[in-house]
């Protein structure tokens, strides 16, 4: 079987989708109306309140660069460069404010862009975040032969092309409908959160109308009103009830009626409308709601677990999996221009809640010391001290023999040892009985 070389080109075109059709759940199933026009995601309170939580907290665990040695064993490189200028990006913030802004857009839209500022002789020179509204990725025609040809930046004025070089663009997964995009994860919520803020606006209608539903002005039997009438009632109404005038008093001309109009507030439930989206938002995160100060996890936390291990539950199920996901895509596009060779992650070490793990895994290096399983040097190493080589050699208490080879005598234990040496050099001369005795005792 011949392949051409042009044959395989549009065979790798065809896997490299770089066109903006109509993401799935721009019409969910069960619908044709649009909710991705009604709902702005930050400025619901059960993503936002989900969201920043991921945003304050992904700090906690700060870069790093690990080096690797021919026996594949990793060390942090505390003076790397990138450290550093993660650290400082710029001037004018500091890396906290940098990883926020990252966090939000890249949990809700799925791509985050850091723009690189180099100096003359081409080193980077300092790290800036900007808004995906202001930065597009831009590809040739021929996919085949530049996936991303640039990115169009657009801050204001003439837009400038950037080369992808110089831009770090951390993606949340891979968008089907064009592959130069990540894919947030917030879009299959698009339903659950315009539902929320349907909830949250009737609520404060129904405040702000002293929780008073709409009313029907009806005339009695007989009674029939023009439309002259029927605006002067509406009027007199609105201003006698409207705003702050709410419970006052209107007296009416003619013979009617007032009957409220709408549902009554008990039989909608909102309390229990609007915790199913808080429940979908943080399942999708994989965050647990009570982590967040959600009504619904509250609710749960003393029933299931406490909040401390909901707290661990988010970090392993939401913010380490991003933390890796992260990590790799800064590896190819930053580390690359200062090293070849190294390994960027993150240092778990340094967030609080997942300490208990860390207390857990010392006890076990310690008990495995303590035991004669792993060399005192071993264990330094493995809780992160450098190892003493005085120390390279195994604990061993003075009930325990020393191992020894095939063929070999064992020795007794070195307390057994030293005692029977003190019993057989005692004169019964010079010691009394019972003081022998003791000493035999002992042994």
């Amino acid at each position: 079987m011949h392949f051409s070389l042009s044959g395989m080109r549009r065979a790798v075109a065809g896997f490299i989708h770089t066109g903006t059709g109509r993401r799935d759940w721009d019409f969910l199933p069960g619908t044709k109306y649009n909710y991705e026009n009604d709902v702005v995601p930050m400025l619901n309170s059960a993503v936002a309140s989900t969201v920043f939580w991921m945003a304050r907290n992904f700090s906690e665990a700060p870069l790093a660069v690990w080096d690797e040695d021919e026996n594949g064993e990793l060390s942090i490189d505390k003076d790397s460069p990138v450290t550093q200028l993660v650290r400082k990006p710029n001037p004018h913030y500091s890396g906290s404010l940098l990883w926020f802004s990252t966090m939000i857009e890249f949990v809700v839209s799925g791509n985050a862009y850091w723009v690189k500022e180099r100096n003359a002789d081409g080193t980077i020179k300092h790290l800036w975040w900007v808004p995906k509204s202001l930065i597009t990725p831009i590809s040739h025609p021929n996919a085949s032969d530049e996936f991303i040809l640039g990115y169009k930046y657009a801050p204001g004025g003439d837009p400038m092309l950037l080369m992808p070089e110089d831009v770090v663009h951390i993606k949340y997964g891979l968008d089907p409908d064009d592959q130069r995009l990540g894919l947030g994860p917030l879009g299959s919520l698009i339903r659950e959160i315009a539902t929320d803020d349907q909830a949250s606006n009737f609520t404060a209608t129904l405040m702000r109308n002293s929780a008073v539903p709409g009313m029907m002005m009806t005339p009695e039997k007989g009674v029939t009103f023009d439309k002259q009438t029927r605006d002067e009632a509406k009027s007199r109404w609105n201003q006698s009830f409207g705003g702050d005038r709410q419970g006052g008093l209107m007296v009416a001309s003619g013979a009617m009626k007032v009957t409220p109009v709408g549902i009554d507030p008990q039989s909608l439930d909102l309390g229990r409308i609007r915790q199913i989206p808080e429940e979908r938002v943080t399942a999708v995160l994989g965050i647990p709601a009570s982590v967040v100060g959600l009504g619904t996890g509250l609710e749960n936390a003393t029933n299931n677990a406490t909040l401390s291990e909901h707290r661990e539950q988010a970090w392993e199920n939401c913010l380490i999996p991003i933390g890796r996901m992260i990590a790799e895509q800064i590896d190819d596009q930053l580390l690359d221009d200062f090293s070849d060779d190294q390994i960027a992650g993150f240092d778990l070490r340094r967030v609080r809640t997942l300490q208990d793990d860390e207390d857990k895994k010392s006890t076990r290096i310690i008990n495995q010391v303590k035991g004669g399983i792993l060399k005192v040097s071993a264990a330094q190493a493995a809780l992160g001290y450098p190892p003493d080589e005085t120390q390279d050699g195994y604990l061993r208490n003075t009930l325990t023999s020393e191992l020894v080879k095939s063929g070999e005598e064992p020795k007794p234990p070195a307390r057994i040892e030293a005692e029977t040496e003190r019993v057989e050099a005692v004169d019964d001369g010079e010691k009394d009985y019972p003081d022998f005795m003791r000493q035999v005792d002992r042994v």
